[in-house]
Order: structure tokens, then C-alpha cells, then sequence
């Protein structure tokens, strides 16, 4: 086992991690304020954020699972599900519960009310990205989708040979680039044409995913590791990877097809650059501060940030009829970041934590398995609940 592998087998946190969710998290709250105003360029796809949240839980719930297994020679179900419920389910479920109160009893007969109570069974069980919404709940469709991967793959994890799971990373990856690049759309069902057109786990989310699995797989194989570093362990490696990637999410016009996969590839490319070895070429930029904190309040920020974008919207105009000036879309994407900052942060600081703390209760051995520092899909630190 060489040093570098060893290394990152012992590594508890990857350092790194929390500012890849910063700026994915900020690239979402852009999309939903500035990144209209910019069109079909780089500045108009802050959706790809998305995209680098589900690399990240693929990656990083994987690693786990495949660390624990080494470390206690089984993957232990029920400790995983604990521990990812009290990650997600006291945030998400709290905001469901004061929207139920707000909507029910304080403001009855809101605007969007009925919608988000034809809708609540959906978000309840965590099966709202199968159908469209228009909510201030709409962007919780990645978090379902999340839930749905932690459902379905630890299991698969722990009983599948690795053959038969290679497989299926094929099969999922196949069918989403088959919708991704419209393979046959002339005879594809009415009903799927809208569903790709309306529901976006149909349009990115296998294969990010599958991606960020793989990328665990490699690198937890020393000859994975070893190819892994000897591609991406230098500085030219990462920026070239870094370079591909903006560069294709500045594609312009619709980026579905090749540009999208591309993006994926090299986002998984630089998740993995950011991994093989802490003192990389963007650890100066990955290790500031303020940046790091975003990314382990991101969760928060992920889920309330449409929720503040009103208020937002209505300080900046009545600040800019106050100054005689144009209301700006770049000072609407700094006020509302900085609303749901505040917001996310206090959330973390007194209502998540005393729920985090209780994760050390169900980490198994944890002189092995990776640590879990509390963050955003979430995620999925090791989870990513946008993050893992």
C-alpha cells in the first residue's frame, strides 16, 4: 500500500469537500436570483450545482459503506439509516411542520396552499420528484431523489457481489444518457416526453450519482488510487480538469447531451483531484474559511433559500426606488445569500446540532469510518443532503 493511499484510507474529513458544496450551493441560489439575467451562458447554469452535490453523495456515502465493511466486515443497515435521519429528517421535517401551521392556522388560505397540501403526502415520503412543482418546495426534488439513493443502494451495497452492482451503475448510467441525449425521441411516449421535459431526476440525476459511486470504487482500490493519482494528483491534472468543466457549463444554448455529460465527468474528475491528496492546487481557495462554513451550513441554505428570495426581492426595490437606481440581479443574489446565510446558520447553531451530536451514538467504529462532520446534499463531510 503506498503512502498516498494509505493517507487517504485514514482520512477522516476531506478537507476540501465543504467548499465544493459552498460554491454549489451558491451557484443554486444564483440560478434562482442573478443566473436568468445572464441567459444561455456559464453565468445562466447555476443548476449544475445540482449536478456536483449528487457527485459528492455518491462519492462520499459509498466511501463510507466500503470503509465500514473493511473496518467491521459488514455494513450495518439500521446504524446508516440513523444516522442519515438525523442528518436530514429534523430540518426538512421541521420546515414541512411551520408550513403546515403557517398555512393552516396562521395564514389560511395562502396562495400556494392548496398545491402544498395536495402535494404534502409527496413531500412526506419523500416522493415529490415525480411529479412537477411550482412551490416554494420545488427544489426539494433533489433531496427526494437523495433519499431514494440512501434507500435503495446501501442495501445493494451490502448484499450485491461488486460485478453485479457494476452492472447496474452501467444500466442507470445507460438509461439516463439515453433521455440526456434523446435517443429515439420520435417514438418515445407522449407521457415521457413531458415527464423529461418537467421532471429533472429524469433529465441528471443517475448519472452524477453513479458517477460519484464510481469514483469511490476506484479509489478505494489501490491500482484505482494509483491511476486516480498519476491522472489527477498535480496541479496541471486538477485545472485541467477544472478548465473542462467551466468550460463546457459555458456552453451555449441547452446543454443537454454531450456538454451535460462532459460537466459531470470533469466535476467528478475534480471531486476526485480534491481527495487523492490535501495540499492540491486549489487548497489555498478550498481552505478559506468563510467559504468552508457555507458549505457546512449548505443543507439549511439548500432548503430555505427560496423562502427568503421575497423579502429579499422586496428590501432590494424598495431599496432602489430609495437610490433612484435599477434593482440589480447580482445584489438580489448577494442579499438573498446573505439572508439565508443568517438563516442556515442559526438553524445549524440551535435546532440541527443537538440532533448531529446524537450521529456519534451510531458511527460504529470510528477509529476506521470516516468521520460525518455535520453539513449540507449531504450532504451528503460525509453526507450531502444537497446535500450528502
Amino acid at each position: 500500500m503506498t503512502d498516498a493511499f494509505a493517507i487517504y484510507r485514514r482520512t477522516k474529513t476531506f478537507g476540501s469537500l465543504d467548499a465544493l458544496r459552498a460554491v454549489s450551493i451558491l451557484a443554486v441560489i444564483w440560478h434562482h436570483t442573478a443566473g436568468t439575467a445572464f441567459g444561455d451562458s456559464l453565468l445562466g447554469h447555476g443548476f449544475l450545482g445540482v449536478d456536483m452535490f449528487f457527485a459528492l453523495s455518491g462519492f462520499l456515502i459509498v466511501t463510507l459503506l466500503l470503509r465500514e465493511r473493511d473496518a467491521t466486515g459488514e455494513i450495518a443497515l439500521g446504524r446508516f439509516y440513523v444516522r442519515r435521519s438525523l442528518r436530514i429528517v429534523p430540518v426538512y421535517y421541521g420546515l414541512l411542520l411551520a408550513l403546515v401551521v403557517l398555512l393552516a392556522v396562521v395564514r389560511p388560505g395562502g396562495s400556494w396552499a392548496p398545491e402544498f397540501f395536495a402535494k404534502l403526502p409527496y413531500y412526506l415520503t419523500y416522493t415529490s420528484n415525480w411529479l412537477p412543482d411550482a412551490t416554494l418546495l420545488a427544489v426539494t426534488w433533489s433531496l427526494a431523489t437523495e433519499e431514494q439513493f440512501y434507500l435503495v443502494w446501501p442495501p445493494l451495497e451490502k448484499w450485491l457481489g461488486l460485478r453485479a452492482r457494476l452492472v447496474l451503475l452501467a444500466g442507470f448510467v445507460g438509461l439516463n444518457q439515453l433521455l440526456n441525449f434523446g435517443v429515439g425521441a420520435e417514438h418515445w411516449p407522449a407521457w415521457l416526453v413531458t415527464a423529461r421535459s418537467h421532471l429533472e431526476i429524469l433529465q441528471i440525476t443517475f448519472t452524477p450519482i453513479c458517477l460519484g459511486v464510481m469514483l469511490a470504487y476506484l479509489l478505494h482500490n489501490p491500482r484505482g488510487f494509483a491511476a486516480i493519482q498519476r491522472l489527477l494528483g498535480n496541479p496541471l491534472g486538477q485545472l485541467a480538469a477544472l478548465a473542462v468543466l467551466l468550460g463546457f457549463a459555458a456552453w451555449p444554448g441547452d446543454i443537454a447531451g454531450g456538454p451535460r455529460l462532459v460537466v459531470q465527468l470533469a466535476m467528478t474528475l475534480l471531486l476526485g483531484s480534491c481527495v487523492v491528496r490535501e495540499d492540491h492546487a486549489l487548497s489555498a481557495v478550498c481552505g478559506f474559511g468563510p467559504l468552508r462554513r457555507l458549505g457546512v451550513v449548505s443543507y439549511g441554505m439548500y432548503l430555505y433559500h427560496l423562502f427568503l428570495l421575497a423579502p429579499s426581492q422586496s428590501l432590494l426595490t424598495r431599496t432602489a426606488e430609495a437610490l433612484n437606481v435599477a434593482p440589480s440581479p447580482v445584489a438580489l443574489f448577494v442579499v438573498c445569500s446573505t439572508f439565508t446565510y443568517v438563516a442556515a446558520e442559526l438553524s445549524f447553531r440551535y435546532y440541527e446540532m443537538p440532533f448531529l451530536r446524537l450521529k456519534s451514538r451510531f458511527a460504529g467504529d470510528k477509529s476506521h469510518i470516516p468521520a460525518q462532520r455535520p453539513s449540507s446534499r449531504s450532504s451528503h463531510s460525509l453526507h450531502l443532503e444537497p446535500g450528502t
